[in-house]
């Protein structure tokens, strides 16, 4: 062998044991091709038993394969954790609760190969409140009734509605037997005209208001039967007709979009048909509570909040 040649596989020795002392993996034939711009097969005809002999490893290429594979596909592994975590955060920052399914087909793999704990892993070492469906019922059950036990003591009687709304969840038993479960006298009186008188008199203040405004009442229609059309239907100077819906609330009421909540009425997709039907350039909301579930009122919906 010539001086250049043993000079080359010399160096082709030491980095093979420094790659080793450094990565933990022995380079491959084609590493070393790449790394010296040369054939390996050239210096090491019979292959990297030879070269491993040398190097005075005690283990055999095919190990060094088998722990090369391993270091890979744990690295992919840390990796794909790392994007699955990252992509659960964004999407409850946006709103919405991730599900195993949707994690899979998002990166192609089971979630449970990654999170042996499933979805339940996610939620619990992202420190993000689980939705209903993954609680546990009797946790849950307990949260609800302390709920309503604190808001009663505030003088507020939570509805079937508020309870969906802030645990995320579908109750299926009456809302009587909750409040019986949390030793509470359920005191709200489903009633509709108690409803109607409330709304009567909001009506009132509206007429007297949009009459000030110098809006023309055209129509007044309200009351329990459930009327078809807006509640008030006004005229404007531009002789535009311009509908007025009027909801009259609980003291604890809220007023919002179902985008927001599932478990909250959709009022302004309401007034929104009335708009269409009059074809008028907007429409008023006239409610006796200001607490809301929305951040971005509509363009073409104004709304009158207040107290009565």
């Amino acid at each position: 062998m010539g001086k250049n040649k043993e000079k080359i596989r010399k160096k082709i020795i030491n980095f093979a044991d420094t790659e080793y002392r450094r990565a933990g993996i022995v380079p491959s034939a084609r590493a070393i091709d790449k790394k010296f711009n040369t054939s390996f097969w050239s210096y090491f005809p019979k292959g990297m038993n030879t070269l491993y002999k040398l190097c005075g490893f005690k283990f055999s290429p095919e190990e060094n394969k088998q722990k090369s594979r391993k270091e890979f596909y744990s690295k992919r592994r840390t990796r794909t954790k790392k994007e699955i975590v990252k992509y659960f955060i964004q999407q409850i920052k946006k709103g919405v609760n991730p599900t195993a399914t949707n994690i899979g087909k998002r990166f192609s793999i089971s979630l449970l190969t990654y999170f042996p704990g499933g979805i339940r892993e996610l939620y619990k070492m992202t420190k993000t409140d689980p939705p209903a469906s993954l609680k546990d019922r009797g946790k849950l059950r307990k949260e609800i009734i302390g709920y309503i036990q604190s808001e009663v003591r505030k003088g507020h009687y939570p509805t079937r509605l508020e309870i969906n709304e802030k645990f995320h969840t579908n109750i299926q038993c009456s809302i009587r037997k909750l409040y019986e479960l949390a030793g509470v006298e359920y005191k709200r009186d489903p009633n509709p005209f108690l409803r109607y008188r409330k709304e009567k008199k909001l009506t009132e203040i509206a007429q007297k208001l949009f009459t000030k405004l110098r809006y023309k009442i055209k129509n007044i229609s309200i009351g329990p039967s459930n009327p078809s059309g807006a509640d008030i239907v006004a005229e404007n100077k531009e002789k535009q007709f311009i509908p007025i819906e009027i909801k009259a609330f609980q003291k604890f009421g809220k007023i919002g979009q179902a985008d927001n909540s599932p478990y909250i009425r959709n009022e302004f997709l309401q007034l929104k048909r009335y708009i269409k039907n009059l074809h008028a350039p907007y429409g008023y909301l006239v409610t006796s509570t200001d607490r809301k579930t929305f951040n971005r009122l509509p363009s073409n919906i104004k709304v009158f909040f207040g107290e009565i």
